[in-house]
């Protein structure tokens, strides 16, 4: 599911690796699994992260295990889901870009 371009990477150069294979009930649990990874990994540009941020909200994650799961606040999650272009501030301030 993940995870191919390290174990290319690995094989190229001789470098051991293991493998954890993972079972999942359904299509939709290994999308989840997958999206939650790519998340934690922060390796996905601002429109993708928020879009997953937004599948998993439908899929039944509450704002504040998204939030937990990604590092930001329940707040930031819940400006996400509405679309809004207002940034919450380390300091809790609000900048409005709209």
């Amino acid at each position: 599911m993940d995870g191919h371009h390290r174990l290319e990477i690995c094989e190229r150069h001789g470098i051991p690796y293991t493998v954890k294979y993972q079972s999942f009930p359904d299509t939709k649990a290994a999308k989840a699994w997958m999206r939650r990874n790519q998340l934690a990994r922060r390796n996905l540009d601002k429109a993708e992260r928020d879009q997953w941020i937004k599948e998993l909200r439908a899929g039944g994650w509450t704002q504040q295990a998204v939030a937990d799961e990604l590092g930001i606040t329940k707040q930031r999650v819940g400006q996400i889901e509405k679309g809004s272009k207002e940034i919450l501030l380390p300091d809790q301030r609000s900048l409005n870009l709209n």
